[in-house]
């Protein structure tokens, strides 16, 4: 293959190494984890309870493992801590990072799932069987000729490579997968808003699940979408900002949704709305409701607000004619010229006179 051929994956990159058994064991992702806390356990100088320890935060574990999502890292994570592979805790103020929440990892070596008869579950060998398809390769147990390098060395000098390469590659595309949804969002939403580390965060969980284009659908939606530009409400505020679009993965599918000119009620017309029982419910504002009967829904609550208004203010004007024919300016004036200090005492008298008519 030529150095400069772009169009194939294959062993450009210097692969990640574990052992079929180990795999077998504890599943393919824990594997590969394992085998990395492992790399990473052994270069620590940090020492706890007689054991090396390192520290790598969730999105650490993404930037080094891009084709794990977030949640098959933590899942993988929590089974290798279930079976006592691995241990977590937060050691950052035994390590003098007194306000770090970052999670520690260390590999358990004495858990037998590692090791059997033959040791061929040593995290360590697989750095041994690199000569394996060769019918002429050396064994675990085999001597090396004079001169020949140790393939334990040649691993050990190049994971690091391997790792930092992989996660370069991965990052300058995630990247500019993160600068092209972005830069769409600019165009067509706000083109004085600025990127922020909050911004590149979300895009980048969600990149995991949807595509670049569906990103872009997804911005052409909030766009498209009345709730959110403030015109189902007279002089609403509009919510345009990124978080609508990239803060989870439902988000996403909600703007989606609007772009849908035809959202199909369902067969067993779950979705229906319940008002007109002729469309399919919106995702967003109420969920019961089509887009039309909501925004119909809300222009008449502000209707029936302004009328509430409008009868309590009547009722005042006409307790204070009432009031003003009487002689008094207020209600207070009033009560104090029958002998009362306040509403509540004339109500207690009230009800004792009429407490004492009754008993008669």
């Amino acid at each position: 293959m030529k150095k400069g051929d772009n169009m194939s994956l294959l062993l450009d990159e210097r692969p990640l190494v574990i052992l079929p058994k180990l795999a077998v064991k504890v599943g393919l992702n824990e594997a590969i984890i394992l085998q990395q806390i492992h790399y990473w356990c052994q270069r620590s100088e940090h020492a706890y309870e007689k054991q090396r320890w390192f520290f790598k935060s969730m999105e650490q574990w993404q930037d080094e493992m891009p084709f794990f999502s977030n949640s098959t890292l933590k899942r993988a994570i929590k089974n290798l801590i279930d079976k006592k592979l691995i241990k977590s805790e937060k050691l950052g103020k035994e390590f003098g990072k007194k306000f770090d929440n970052t999670n520690w990892y260390t590999v358990c070596m004495s858990n037998p799932l590692l090791h059997d008869d033959s040791n061929s579950c040593d995290l360590s060998e697989s750095t041994n069987r690199m000569g394996q398809n060769d019918p002429k390769g050396l064994g675990q147990n085999d001597p090396l000729p004079l001169g020949q390098i140790d393939p334990v060395s040649i691993y050990t000098e190049t994971t690091t490579e391997t790792t930092t390469e992989t996660t370069k590659n991965a990052r300058s595309v995630i990247n500019a997968q993160v600068k092209e949804v972005w830069d769409y969002y600019v165009q067509k939403i706000d083109s004085k808003c600025k990127i922020n580390d909050t911004d590149k965060r979300q895009i980048k969980s969600r990149l995991k699940n949807y595509t670049v284009d569906e990103l872009k659908a997804a911005v052409d939606g909030l766009h498209a979408s009345d709730h959110h530009n403030g015109r189902t409400v007279s002089n609403s505020t509009p919510y345009l900002q990124p978080k609508y679009i990239f803060r989870s993965d439902d988000q996403v599918r909600l703007m989606l949704n609007v772009q849908k000119t035809n959202n199909p009620i369902k067969p067993d017309g779950s979705n229906c709305c319940k008002k007109c029982n002729r469309r399919a419910a919106a995702l967003h504002g109420a969920p019961e409701y089509c887009d039309e009967c909501h925004s119909q829904r809300l222009k008449n609550q502000e209707i029936a607000a302004a009328r509430k208004l409008k009868a309590e203010q009547e009722v005042r004007a006409r307790a204070q004619a009432q009031l003003e024919e009487e002689g008094f300016s207020s209600y207070e004036e009033k009560l104090k010229s029958e002998g009362f200090n306040s509403p509540i005492e004339k109500i207690r008298s009230i009800t004792s006179n009429l407490s004492a008519k009754l008993k008669n």
